[in-house]
């Protein structure tokens, strides 16, 4: 191998290696809404809200790969939140001042 083909060799291979790493910290997208999930339009336009919400189911180890609906507690501080075609089932709710999420 000669030099110059050494050197582009070592910028592609740097390259590579960069990027994956950069890969590889990069936060997971947010969930998407699946198709007719049971979500209001109104929350439909809440985007962050939405995937703070994914975030936290997240953040306690639990998945959410997609959204299939969500309602807002009637009588207190909270959501249900169904996940990947409703195979999950979380809790998000405000346990004096705590937002915690529970698996159904």
């Amino acid at each position: 191998m000669n030099k110059l083909s050494s050197l582009i060799f070592g910028v592609v291979l740097t390259v590579l290696v960069s990027e994956h790493a950069v890969a590889d910290q990069a936060p997971p997208p947010a969930a998407p809404l699946e198709q007719g999930a049971g979500v209001t339009e109104s929350m439909k336009k809440q985007k962050k809200f939405l995937a703070s919400m994914v975030e936290m189911v997240r953040s306690y180890g639990y998945r959410c790969d997609s959204i299939s609906g969500v309602v807002p507690f009637a009588f207190s501080k909270g959501y249900n939140l169904w996940c990947n075609h409703s195979d999950y089932h979380y809790e998000i709710a405000d346990k004096g001042g705590e937002w915690v999420v529970t698996i159904d």
